[in-house]
């Protein structure tokens, strides 16, 4: 074949060109030599040959020269896999426009299955080795962002030059229907309609989007939604408060999307603070009204996806619940959606809720996406439908435990109202059995004063025993020993004021320190008086300096 290497291509022009088939010959031969387990020494000899052949050839003939793929066997195939793809887009495409949507989810698997292939190799540590398939699939799919968009919507494969993640797509996980109005405010806030006339909110924007494609759109976006919500609920402080909370869940939600890391603190985002910079300075312009949006730096953007889903779950709470009735085949799916915010409802509550035992009371810590009204419970919602998950009331009520601040003072309250109350009737009970039967019962001895002895000898109540009991209380122990301390302490003290101990005391301590302040005086009047003479003989060795003052 390599011989007749001009022949071969003749031949094979209507499936292939040059270049093509040379990439098929290499990878056809690859996969020939790793399944029959060549060794390196006779794939060695084969490429050696094939030199051999190439240079033997005239000049001026088509050559094929070898690639040798020093490569895992995994890694040789997601090559082969992604190159071949990229290969037949274009049959797969005209497939693609003769079938209808309805029949099309077989040809957008696959093709999400080769974007996901895409990603893969262009994130893994040896990336350089796929560097001619990235290369090539980026030239390739660029152009057919919008067509694969419309074909496949449900896959986001647009977005993948703009993503870092393993999955192009959010899993929707409150797919269930058109039940409130939440969706379209969403739908609302990513209009593309009119964002280009406030490109100038975005000056400095607009050099972050070479690193993060889109933020520069999703700034405009961002603009035009904050002086509409303005505009339309200028004279209602309720609607700007709940069109203000969905644009801040809106805005994380985007931002969620763009290439960054999802576990890490937004904070430590360099776009994040730069992009809600520029709604705060949009902020500033609106005189009237402004849409306040929390800046949530110590969440990650992950933290803050369920945040969002807590929110729009109890703004729809409701709707779910009038139509509990209606709901028949999509039972699962509301189980299944319902459970998964529960699960985020018995995570967050703790943090969010503030409840007081036996009370209606409650504080509300995160009213922007938590509810913490019981009406609101979603194990509710999961018992009308009867879904697996649900909780019993029992169990149900144990989730509220976690975030009942006074639970423990009050149950250890009427805990010990109990006891007081059952120790009050039981010696109330036992004196009235000692006073009408003291003087057949007891006998008391002289020489024991402190000592009871019941004649039937069934109890026996010692003053060693009242200690022994008083001992075995910790709070008896812990008083006793802080008030002994106390006694001891004050015991000293007044030892030491009031009493010739105490004086000798002082007297001795003043001494000792009159002692030290002469010795320390006697010091210094010997080293002034040494350094005096020492002054003294040197003096008739010193000239005299006389200064005159004339008159």
């Amino acid at each position: 074949m390599l011989e007749n290497w001009d022949n071969s291509l003749e031949q094979l022009k209507a499936g292939c060109n040059e270049r093509t088939c040379c990439d098929y010959l290499n990878y056809w031969l690859h996969e020939k030599m790793e399944k029959s387990r060549y060794n390196q020494k006779t794939i060695q000899y084969i490429y050696a040959a094939w030199d051999v052949i190439n240079r033997n050839r005239k000049k001026g003939y088509n050559y094929c020269w070898y690639k040798n793929f020093k490569l895992a066997s995994s890694e040789f195939n997601n090559k082969k896999q992604l190159y071949e793809f990229l290969e037949h887009y274009d049959s797969i495409k005209n497939k693609l426009n003769n079938v209808d949507s309805s029949n099309n989810i077989e040809y957008c698997t696959f093709i999400k299955k080769m974007f996901d292939l895409y990603l893969e190799m262009e994130k893994s540590n040896t990336a350089q080795i796929y560097n001619d398939e990235i290369r090539y699939f980026q030239q390739k799919i660029n152009c057919e962002l919008s067509y694969v968009k419309t074909k496949c919507s449900d896959k986001c494969l647009h977005l993948v030059f703009q993503t870092k993640n393993d999955n192009f797509c959010q899993p929707n996980e409150n797919n269930i229907g058109e039940l409130s109005k939440s969706p379209k405010k969403y739908e609302d806030f990513n209009s593309e309609e009119n964002i280009d006339i406030y490109c100038n909110f975005c000056t400095e924007i607009l050099p972050l989007e070479r690193d993060y494609p889109g933020i520069n759109e999703l700034c405009k976006k961002l603009a035009r939604n904050l002086i509409d919500i303005t505009k339309e609920t200028a004279e209602n402080n309720d609607d700007i408060k709940n069109n203000c909370e969905y644009l801040t869940h809106w805005i994380y939600d985007e931002m969620r999307k763009l290439p960054s890391s999802t576990s890490q603190s937004i904070g430590n985002i360099p776009f994040v603070h730069k992009l809600l910079d520029a709604g705060y300075r949009i902020n500033e312009t609106l005189k009237n009204k402004h849409c306040r949006f929390k800046y949530y730096r110590d969440y990650s953007f992950e933290e803050l996806k369920e945040m969002k889903e807590l929110h729009d779950f109890f703004k729809i709470y409701n709707d779910i619940n009038n139509k509990i009735t209606t709901i028949g085949s999509e039972n699962s799916n509301y189980c299944k959606y319902i459970s998964h915010i529960y699960d985020l409802y018995k995570k967050y509550i703790k943090n969010c809720c503030e409840y007081y035992y036996k009370e209606n009371h409650y504080n509300d810590n995160c009213s922007d996406y938590f509810n913490c009204d019981k009406t609101y419970d979603p194990n509710n919602l999961l018992i009308k439908l009867n879904c697996s998950s649900k909780l019993s009331d029992e169990e149900s009520k144990k989730v509220y435990d976690v975030a009942t601040i006074d639970r423990l003072a009050k149950l250890m309250t009427e805990k010990s109202e109990e006891q007081s109350k059952l120790l009050s009737k039981s010696m109330s009970e036992k004196s009235k059995v000692q006073t009408e039967s003291l003087a057949e019962l007891v006998t008391v001895k002289p020489q024991e004063q402190s000592e009871l002895i019941f004649k039937d000898r069934n109890v026996l109540i010692t003053s060693e025993n009242l200690f022994s009991a008083l001992l075995n209380d910790p709070f008896y122990v812990a008083s006793l020993g802080f008030f002994g301390l106390l006694g001891i302490f004050f015991t000293l003290f007044c030892f030491y004021k009031f009493t010739p101990l105490g004086s000798n005391f002082r007297k001795k301590s003043s001494g000792y320190e009159i002692s030290k302040n002469n010795y320390n005086q006697k010091g210094r009047k010997k080293l002034l008086y040494e350094n005096s003479e020492s002054n003294n003989t040197n003096l008739k060795n010193r000239p005299y300096k006389l200064a005159y003052q004339s008159s």
